[in-house]
């Protein structure tokens, strides 16, 4: 069509339309073809346009030739919109203007569940079920059943008269209901139902008029299609993202109670549930929570470290049976066990779980709640399943880091532990014998002739050096100060002991864990030695201080510097004895600028590796 062409027959649908006082009409063109309103003397005049451009005069304009320029308009406008909410918003906005109805609803069909379902308030938002939910009464049932059954488009020129429809509770009070429904169709298979309805007029929709409205029902079946890709686009992508989160924690060598707190946020975040939870099962036919997260931030019904019984008849209990996803969205009605109460009280009513597998054996199982009357989305479980093969490498990866970090701390526990005995045999058994033979020598001199007194003395000086440089010796396997009074009082034996003047600064009253107190112990004394032995270092400085959860050793000297964490067995050992405690160690040490090693314990995670089986 030529712009002349265009241009006249807007102008003339406008004139006729402002004739019959069909203004919703005129709003339409005008919304569509702003640039084709006629001046206003001309709509408002006797048929003649002042500037002498166009002369308007009434002339026979089908109101299909407006339905026409109106579809056009309306398919531009949905085949913008990617989101159900906004593309039912822009429908009702769209058929409101363009038929004068009175309401406009898009009803969606859920083959899989077999129920309607409602576009949610939001905008962005996804969809409400109409059964279950008090909906029931707010959409005519009967109509929809009809238009499902039959598959043809619906024109009724009052269904609260029509004998079909009228019992119908959505009708229940209405004078009058000029009711328009059109089914929408993709690949053959029903996907919604356009309903239209005018209760000031009876008859309000014609022949004419429902074949404008299915040309728009056929630009939405596109439109419903796309907003759907687009949402599952979205969906895959906030799962990738979701779980590159969860990928970063573990390649940070993040403790497993971390990455299992993450699991939970992501999973509760991706299906925005009320409550997300890691569970693992014990052999012995328990589960433990590992991991929660609340969409509130208020405590979980069962903390994390919390142990319930499997049993009863509830969605863990056939998680744990099947080995499958399991749904329940009536948790008021028959479920029991030790679960089935622990939800109810928090007022959930749809929990849906799916189990993770890690090295082929059933783990555990990640499961989401929701409290509101409509249960979670009918591809809940298939969401869940889905992340879950992806969660359960993530599951081993962070056990497999905690078991080998256990099994560090076991090698370092078993030898201080051998330090110790060795100490313990040195002072109670070598040491006693010197003592003892030190006594006898003495003995003996006041028995033997004066010629051999002199070497007696000699006897005797060395038992009291050899004894000497035996607690030295067992001094510096395990010191006893450290295990009887603590890492402050021990420290400060080590630095009177230092040939190299020490400020030593300890700001740790209380006892720590065992492990932490003896690997602090020997940072310190191997970073003395060090400094004695290599650096040529005037003066060295030891800060210990408790900050939060994590203990900090820091030793700083003033000394020649260079060295290296990767040479010598020294470091590398302070290295591999605070990394098997969870800790981190750091060393700076440039050509003759000093060195500056500093070591942090966790003080609340030194044992994490045994939430791990």
């Amino acid at each position: 069509m030529s712009e002349a062409s265009t241009s006249s027959t807007v102008v003339l649908c406008v004139k006729e339309y402002l004739a019959w006082g069909a203004t919703a009409e005129v709003a339409q063109l005008h919304w569509a073809y702003p640039a084709r309103r006629p001046p206003a003397d001309a709509t408002a005049g006797g048929g003649t346009d002042q500037s002498g451009d166009l002369t308007y005069h009434r002339a026979a304009v089908t109101a299909g030739t407006v339905d026409l320029l109106g579809i056009l308009s309306a398919s531009q406008a949905l085949s913008s919109e990617t989101s159900i909410g906004r593309l039912h918003a822009r429908v009702v906005e769209v058929l409101s203007a363009m038929t004068g109805a009175t309401g406009v609803r898009l009803l969606l069909w859920d083959a899989d569940r077999h129920r309607w379902l409602l576009p949610a308030p939001d905008a962005d938002g996804g969809t409400v079920p109409v059964s279950g939910t008090g909906q029931e009464a707010a959409v005519p049932m009967s109509v929809l059943r009809y238009v499902q059954r039959t598959g043809e488009p619906l024109v009724v020129a009052d269904a609260a008269r029509d004998d079909r429809f009228s019992r119908d509770p959505y009708f229940a009070g209405a004078d009058c209901c000029s009711l328009l429904a059109v089914p929408i169709f993709s690949r053959r298979a029903l996907r919604a139902v356009l309903l239209l309805e005018n209760r000031l007029l009876g008859g309000a929709f014609t022949g004419g008029r429902l074949d404008a409205v299915q040309l728009i029902a056929g630009q939405l079946a596109v439109s419903l299609d796309n907003a759907q890709l687009y949402a599952e686009s979205r969906q895959i992508a906030g799962e990738q993202a979701a779980l590159r989160r969860v990928a970063t924690l573990v390649a940070r060598a993040a403790a497993p109670r971390e990455v299992f707190a993450a699991v939970a946020g992501e999973v509760g975040r991706l299906l925005a549930a009320d409550l997300a939870v890691l569970d693992r099962f014990d052999p012995e036919g328990t589960l433990e929570v590992v991991g929660s997260w609340t969409r509130t931030g208020a405590p979980a019904p069962v903390p994390v470290g919390g142990r319930l019984r499997i049993s009863g008849r509830n969605v863990t209990t056939l998680v744990y049976q099947t080995g499958r996803p399991a749904r329940i969205d009536g948790y008021a009605d028959g479920s029991s066990g030790a679960v089935g109460p622990v939800v109810r009280v928090a007022g959930f009513r749809s929990v849906v779980g799916a189990p993770v597998f890690v090295e082929g054996r059933l783990w555990g199982m990640v499961a989401a709640s929701s409290r509101p009357e409509q249960p979670l989305p009918s591809d809940t479980e298939a969401r869940l399943a889905s992340f879950t093969e992806l969660v359960a490498t993530a599951v081993a990866n962070a056990e497999g880091r905690a078991e080998l970090m256990a099994s560090r701390a076991r090698i370092v526990a078993a030898a201080d532990e051998t330090r110790r005995r060795i100490e313990r045999d040195l002072l109670d058994g070598a040491q006693q014998r010197l003592v003892s033979l030190a006594l006898k020598l003495r003995t003996a001199q006041t028995a033997v002739p004066p010629g051999l007194g002199g070497l007696l003395d000699e006897a005797v000086a060395e038992a009291n050096g050899a004894l000497t440089e035996l607690t030295e010796i067992a001094r510096g396997i395990h010191p006893a100060v450290l295990t009887e009074r603590g890492l402050g009082a021990a420290l400060r034996t080590l630095a009177r002991r230092s040939p190299i003047p020490v400020d030593l600064q300890v700001r740790a009253g209380q006892r720590l864990p065992e492990p932490v107190e003896v690997s602090a112990y020997y940072i310190a004394a191997e970073a003395l030695t060090n400094a004695a032995k290599h650096s040529g270092a005037s003066a060295v400085a030891v800060e210990v201080e408790v900050a939060g959860d994590v203990l900090r050793v820091v030793v700083r000297d003033d000394g020649a510097g260079g060295a290296d964490l990767a040479r010598g067995t020294g470091l590398a050992g302070l290295k591999d004895r605070v990394q098997a405690l969870g800790g981190r160690i750091f060393l700076h040490s440039p050509p003759d600028a000093g060195t500056s090693l500093q070591a942090e314990f966790p003080l609340t995670a030194t044992n994490d590796g045994a939430t791990s089986r």
